[in-house]
């Protein structure tokens, strides 16, 4: 099974759900997942507006993602 961990973007507006699943990195934008560097750039303190986020938050920000 593959982990996937959520992340929430807060410089954009609004705020984007991002997510990465194995090694693919993912925002949630206009109803769809697209590539995003974001999380990568988080990993190494490029980034300090991406916060993790459990998945139960990430449902309750944007639940159209899980749909």
């Amino acid at each position: 099974m593959i982990d996937t961990r959520y992340y929430l973007d807060t410089m954009a507006t609004p705020i984007l759900l991002r997510r990465r699943t194995g090694h693919v990195d993912e925002k949630f934008m206009g109803g769809k997942w697209k590539p995003t560097m974001m999380i990568i750039d988080y990993d190494f303190g490029q980034n300090v507006f991406v916060d993790d986020i459990s998945e139960a938050q990430a449902r309750k920000l944007a639940p159209d993602a899980f749909t």
